[in-house]
């Protein structure tokens, strides 16, 4: 098997600093001394007795001139409190980052400097030196491309023309963050410009590359229980999706559940010539089809391909192309022409933002560097995305560096690859799937398996069924009991090329497990081998086949941590799902990540010995807390607290539970912490300390654990963000739960608690107010980009999903549900309106102007709005009273219907208009077929009703009925098939010209129809006219209607008395906040990232570099 070594000092006139190795178990953190040093990743420090790194002497400075604006460090006595930063802020100091023990560093001239001394909680004042700077593994032999950051705040152009004033190359340059080619000598004079902050080495990011998800983990019986995801929208960054479109992506996931495709090219750099932007298809290894249908894929009839969130949308942030690299990436890391996620970029919140501005509340993200153990900038970067929006839970792959160096038969420590490093980030290793066997392979493929240890084979000559091999057939393990373990059929056990822990300054991870090995999942329909008659002509090949052979042209196996994160992402997807319909609430990324940890199942063959013997309970490095839990996680016992007020230093929150004997008491407490920096050699910035007190007053600190099970007396975890007490047998009484700020410099911490024991009770949830960021500090070692997307103006068929909302009991107005309008006049509701407008009823009864057709150039009789739909994305769907011309779309006959994506709504309208649906193309062409009312099913189908009677291929209606298409094309070239949905006549709808179907939406959560009428109406148990909507529940569709009616929203008492309601839709608030999402769109960047060409056998099967996910950095490349 192919190693990945890791790089070590190559010494830049710096000391080597070795750190002791840990064993596989957690023995908790060490206690707090005092005065306490300053760790740096170069080095600690000491105050008053060691002010600089031995042998580091020639990378130092004596000071700065009078005036000259410097770097220092500030060290404070004890632990932080908000008052003592604040001072140096007024005194007029700029406060960078957090370092412990307790300093900051910070920016301002000698006098400043000297004066702060005396201050009486300043322990401390000293230069920050060049040396500080620089990554201790830089690699500096010959020349080389590095990393570079400048300091926020500092002038970059200026900086930029310092460094290149060395001698050394700039090569890209995105902000604040350069890659420079540099030598040695160099690499020491970058160090020395002022304003450049850390130096680390450039490297490539890899792609971590159902079985799985429904049975292990529990997301059926989640999913049959109702939570399915069908509330959220999880977002994923990979290589393509399928076709690249939402109508070519995968059966598995339909076009209407698709909020957005984008695609990102990245540009050409030092390492690579060209690019081929090919948008978002998925052609080279099918890495990004198959992890995005193991989050939100529905599978087939009977639930093979099944993944954890079937019902969630989905935005996908395609990143690969083909590009041509240079000679020195040639020669430095052996690069080849080919495949490579150039799209990564240097910045990860520009990505990040992208997908929560879309409506994503989850991102997974199957790829990472191999800096094993290492917080980046990209750690740091990802955890001020979510230190700065609460509510997005990111997930990464731990990666697939799990190795025997020594060949002693058990897999090392130390492997996990940045972001997964990251504070705030769910890390996800791989556990092994259940089944010995049953992975079948399609035995209409003639060709041999691509497998070595299937040599030979065609998949008829296998029985039709996919030999597994063993770990050392497989990845080269050579030493039992490694060697011969088979790949699957142990769901207790780890897969042993899962990345282990712990980080370089000692965190638990990774946070949690889930299945990992032949994972059965989507196949990109494009350059299949046996299923297509030629190879891609880019490269010469067909996609790869994943694991094995495929069982068929729709699903293939795959393996790698790459798999197990889009399971534990679609299970974060469930739990976010959960919170909203079970409580109405948005949970933060903390209280998703607790409940999956304190839920999670303890495996009994962590560490890969052939014996389910629990060598190493929880936590461990192997499988940090267990393997995720998804039918637990969302049963409904546990009880929370999601606290987003937040503590600072010295501060507490307490809370009591009456608990009965017999069972456990496990107490889980996660904080998104603030973000720490590259330079810090332990990344914890707020520490709060979590205590549980049994009913006779004993007491559990945090992560003081032995044999899985919490354990007395030991010391304050001063390491993680992450903190359980778990106790084996409980005694009943009231037992309380305490949190304490030990010390929050930037604070104050919001943070989650989930509480699981068995209660006097039941469950009393504490859901808060928001679960958004407090008025608390920004970060300031970067700064929050406010990444945008440029609407594109061509035809789209693209139909999205409209996220649903908890189920009610009663057809009235739903809390939180907005009614947006239409009238078939102009009007006034306290401002005046036109027929062309869209009008938003909000939740506290007020109204407001959503859309103002005049602004966008509806202005004639023609452009009335006589049907619209709001699609999750923000976007609108709109049909008009008859034909016109519109935008730079020209003529709009009366049954199309038009898609409308804003960049700006309300007083001051604008966006684009493209083609959604042709009427024209499938038989609308008659008056009477004028569309005027619109609803696009969470399945992707379109429900409409027309002004009088019609007639097309497949159902008949009049003007009181609706029809349903189901679309196999959108756009310019629409088709699909019609049926009858709901026969008005058979509910009591009158065929007359008042009771005309005027408006329809069908409601997501639970399939009530809710229409408005032309004029005055009356039908069983309800009557009304024509301002009123009412709602058919219960409904039975077809050709054999039935429901039940009542009144849901009367708009004479609403103020919209006298008006006729046109058209209308029923939505979220978060539906309305996602209006400036744009759906595939193209990302233009100032950087490029890197990627490794993707190769099935040798990168997916040697699962060390089974996904090449690429961002702007190379390092050691692995042969």
């Amino acid at each position: 098997m192919r190693r990945r070594l890791r790089a070590f000092v190559v010494t830049l006139m710096l000391a080597a600093i070795v750190l002791g190795g840990q064993s596989a178990g957690y023995v908790g953190p060490a206690a707090q001394t005092a005065p306490p040093a300053i760790r740096l990743r170069a080095g600690t420090i000491v105050p008053g007795v060691q002010e600089t790194i031995p042998g580091t002497e020639a990378l130092t400075t004596d000071g700065y001139a009078p005036g000259q604006q410097g770097y220092y460090i500030v060290q404070f006595r004890g632990a932080v409190q908000d008052a003592w930063r604040s001072q140096l802020e007024a005194a007029g100091a700029t406060v960078l980052e957090y370092l412990p023990d307790y300093a900051f560093k910070v920016r301002m001239t000698p006098e400043l400097a000297a004066s702060l001394q005396f201050l009486p909680n300043v322990n401390w004042v000293g230069l920050f030196q060049p040396a500080f700077k620089v990554a201790p593994d830089l690699m500096v032999n010959g020349q080389r491309l590095y990393r570079v950051r400048i300091e926020d705040g500092a002038d970059t152009a200026a900086t930029t023309q310092a460094v290149l004033a060395t001698g050394a190359q700039v090569s890209s340059a995105d902000g604040a963050l350069l890659t420079v080619l540099a030598d040695s000598t160099q690499v020491a004079n970058v160090a020395r410009v002022l304003d450049v902050a850390w130096i680390d080495n450039f490297f490539l990011y890899e792609k971590h590359n159902d079985i799985g998800a429904g049975v292990i983990v529990g997301a059926n019986i989640a999913n049959a229980n109702g939570y399915d995801g069908s509330t959220q929208i999880a977002a994923v960054a990979d290589t393509g999706l399928g076709g690249g479109t939402a109508a070519t992506a995968h059966v598995d996931v339909p076009a209407a559940r698709i909020a957005g495709i984008f695609n990102w090219p990245g540009v050409t750099d030092s390492c690579f010539q060209t690019i081929t932007n090919d948008g978002a298809i998925d052609v080279d290894s099918g890495h990004g089809t198959h992890v995005a249908l193991s989050v939100v894929g529905d599978g087939d009839a009977t639930g093979i391909g099944k993944g954890g969130a079937p019902a969630a949308g989905l935005v996908f942030q395609a990143t690969e192309n083909y590009v041509t690299v240079s000679n020195i990436c040639r020669i430095l890391y052996g690069l080849t022409n080919g495949y490579y996620l150039t799209g990564l970029p240097a910045n990860l919140n520009d990505l990040f933002g992208q997908a929560y501005n879309a409506g994503a509340r989850i991102h997974s993200n199957s790829w990472g560097s191999s800096q094993a153990g290492v917080y980046t900038a990209n750690s740091a970067q990802t955890d001020q995305f979510v230190w700065n929006n609460r509510d997005m839970v990111i997930t990464f792959s731990a990666g697939n560096a799990g190795a025997d160096a020594n060949n002693n038969g058990v897999v090392d420590n130390d492997s996990i690859g940045s972001p997964a490093t990251a504070k705030n980030v769910i890390t996800i290793g791989a556990s092994e799937n259940a089944r010995p066997d049953n992975f079948p392979c399609d035995t209409s493929l003639t060709y041999t398996s691509p497998d070595t240890y299937q040599a030979g084979q065609t998949c008829t000559s296998m029985g039709g069924v996919n030999f597994l091999g063993t770990a050392g057939q497989r990845w080269g393990f050579t030493t039992e009991p490694l060697n011969s373990d088979v790949t699957a059929g142990n769901a207790q056990q780890m897969a042993p090329f899962s990345s282990r822990g712990p980080t370089d300054d000692g965190r638990i991870k990774p946070d949690v497990v889930a299945p990992g090995t032949w994972i059965l999942s989507g196949y990109s329909d494009l350059y299949q081998q046996g299923y297509d008659a030629g190879a891609n002509p880019r490269n010469n090949s067909f996609q790869s086949d994943g694991w094995g052979m495929p069982r068929n042209a729709q699903y293939k196996y795959f393996g790698g941590t790459s798999m197990s994160n889009p399971i534990a992402a679609g299970a974060a997807t469930v739990v976010r799902d959960f919170y909203q319909k079970a409580y109405t609430h948005n949970a933060s990324a903390a209280l998703v990540k607790a409940t999956l940890i304190n839920t999670a199942v303890d495996l009994l063959d962590e560490n890969n010995d052939g014996a389910n013997d629990n060598d190493f309970p929880i936590p461990n490095v192997h499988e940090g807390w267990g393997r995720i839990n998804v039918a637990e996680a969302t049963d409904g016992t546990q009880q929370y607290v999601d606290n987003a007020t937040g503590i600072g230093t010295g501060g507490n929150f307490s809370t009591q539970y009456a608990v009965n004997a017999g069972g456990s008491f496990k107490v889980t407490l996660v904080w998104s912490d603030y973000p720490s920096t590259e330079t810090a050699a332990t990344n914890l910035v707020n520490d709060l300390d979590l205590v549980v007190t049994a009913p006779g007053g004993t007491q559990y600190r945090g992560n003081v654990f032995s044999g899985g099970w919490s354990q007395t007396g030991g010391t304050a975890d001063r390491i993680n963000n992450v903190e359980n007490v778990y106790v084996q047998s409980a005694a009943a009484g009231t037992w309380t739960v305490q949190v304490s700020g030990f010390n929050v410099p930037n604070g104050p911490q919001p943070f989650a608690l989930v509480v699981n024991g068995t209660f006097n009770t039941g469950p009393t949830p504490v859901p808060t107010s928001t679960a958004t960021a407090t008025a608390t500090a920004t970060p300031t070692n970067t700064p929050v980009p406010g990444p945008t997307a440029t609407p594109t103006n061509t035809p789209t068929s693209t139909p999205t999903a409209t996220p649903t909302v908890p189920p009610t009991s009663t057809p009235t107005p739903v809390a939180g549900r907005q009614i947006y309008v239409s009238s078939t006049t102009d009007g006034n509701v306290g401002f005046a309106f036109s027929d062309e407008d869209i009008l938003r009823y909000d939740t506290n009864g007020a109204w407001s102007l959503y859309f103002d057709g005049s602004d966008v150039g509806l202005t004639s009789s023609s452009h009335d709005v006589d049907a619209f739909d709001i699609l999750p994305d923000g976007s609108l769907l709109l049909s008009i009273t008859g034909a016109a011309s519109v935008g730079a779309l020209g003529t709009v006959a009366d049954a199309d219907i038009i898609r409308f994506v804003p960049t700006s709504l309300g007083t001051t309208t604008a966006g684009t208009f493209s083609l959604y649906f042709d009427g024209s193309d499938v038989g609308l062409t008659t008056s009477g077929e004028d569309i005027d009312a619109i609803d696009v099913l969470s399945d992707g189908r379109v429900v409409v009703s027309t002004v009088g009677s019609v007639s097309v291929t497949g159902a008949s209606a009049v003007d009181e009925d609706l029809l349903i298409f189901t679309p196999t094309s959108l756009g310019a070239n629409t088709s699909g098939t019609w049926a009858l949905y709901f026969d008005g006549s058979d509910v009591g709808l009158a065929d007359t010209n008042n009771e005309d179907v005027n408006g329809a939406w069908v409601d997501p959560a639970n399939g009530d129809i809710y229409l408005t009428a032309l004029g005055a109406f009356a039908v069983p148990g309800v009557s009304g006219d024509g301002s009123d909507i009412f709602t058919c529940a219960q409904a039975i569709t077809g050709s054999n209607t039935a429901c039940t009616y009542s009144l849901y929203w009367d708009g004479s008492a609403s103020g919209f008395s006298g008006e006729i309601t046109d058209a209308f839709a029923i939505a979220d608030g978060a539906t309305a906040a996602m209006a400036n999402a744009l759906v595939t769109t193209t990302v233009q960047q100032d950087d490029a990232t890197a990627g490794n060409t993707f190769d099935d056998y040798d990168d997916m099967a040697d699962q060390e570099g089974d996904a090449l996910a690429p961002q702007l950095y190379l390092p050691a490349i692995s042969n």
